[in-house]
């Protein structure tokens, strides 16, 4: 009953938020955008060439004063709150509401019609319009994607691409200095750089260090690497549990790895006990205690067992 309570309470909420969300319309004389609320009014008068749809977290979304697609102009991007107070004012190239009351802005970027091209820099700005990195990054908007609070962030030194993170409160934790820069997963996110990797945690610590020459994301707390040409398994703290002795190494999955060794794969826990022999060319999953995987053969994908004879369906 309380739990009834609970959710009829967070849906009346929901409704309520989204009922104070305007809602974009066009002016049939101008061809403009605006916005009006719940009841009709408008909020926001119809000034603008182009108005995304949706206010991102409900308060604030891109604007464009300018564009004339037919023409190839691309006019001038700014930010809007949901009362049509401006953030940040329509003289940049580009923007994007990136959640977390953030936003990528973009100077220099060139519109065209035929070339969606990325150009220009991009620098990050908060809620209060105040500029938080330097216009140093590039790439597509789009990519500057937030996922577990991080975002990673693109740039070009000496013409090679480097990555780094962006946290939810604007804080750049990573410089954009590395090779690549993965997502975390449970709690740790992979750096690369110079042919090492290593990783770091969610406060920007590089709490394992750039000594392998391959990592893969961690899984039920193991994460297979790199070393000396061989893989094996490590803890979130880098200890070494499985000591590198295979060609190959996938992640755990319900105490279960596949591993290659004379170029087929096998099965093993996590004591490093042989479960399943080297007798594929591929394993895709690992399923029921190991008694039910899929493979390769050929062609063909099929499921067996750990005998490797074929389950039917």
């Amino acid at each position: 009953m309380y739990r009834a309570f609970i959710l009829f309470v967070c849906t009346c909420l929901q409704l309520y938020i989204a009922a104070q969300v305007p809602e974009r319309f066009q002016d049939e004389k101008t061809g403009k955008y605006g916005f009006k609320d719940a009841t009709g009014k408008v909020v926001v008068k119809p000034i603008y060439d182009i108005a995304f749809a949706d206010f991102i977290d409900g308060k604030y979304v891109a604007v464009n004063i300018g564009a004339n697609y037919d023409a190839n102009k691309g006019g001038k991007w700014g930010i809007i709150d949901a009362k049509g107070k401006v953030i940040c004012p329509v003289k940049y190239d580009n923007a994007r509401c990136l959640g977390y009351n953030l936003f990528a802005l973009n100077i220099g970027h060139v519109f065209s019609n035929m070339d969606v091209t990325p150009s220009g820099k991009i620098a990050i700005f908060n809620a209060a319009g105040k500029q938080l990195t330097p216009f140093i990054y590039q790439g597509f908007l789009t990519a500057i994607e937030f996922q577990d609070g991080f975002a990673r962030l693109e740039t070009s030194v000496n013409k090679k691409q480097k990555y780094g993170l962006l946290d939810s409160t604007g804080k750049v934790i990573v410089p954009a200095k590395y090779d690549n820069v993965g997502g975390f997963r449970e709690g740790r996110c992979i750096l690369e750089l110079n042919g090492k990797s290593g990783f770091m945690d969610k406060s920007g610590k590089m709490v394992i260090p750039l000594k392998y020459e391959q990592a893969n994301s961690f899984s039920e707390g193991l994460a297979s690497v790199k070393l000396n040409g061989k893989f094996g398994f490590i803890d979130v703290n880098g200890k070494e549990v499985i000591a590198p002795q295979y060609e190959d190494a996938e992640y755990f999955e319900e105490g279960y790895a596949a591993v290659k060794q004379n170029g087929k794969w096998g099965v093993i826990n996590k004591e490093n006990k042989l479960i399943v022999d080297y007798l594929f060319e591929q394993i895709v999953w690992i399923k029921d205690d190991a008694n039910r995987i899929r493979i390769k053969r050929g062609r063909n994908y099929l499921e067996v067992d750990r005998q490797g004879n074929e389950i039917k369906k």
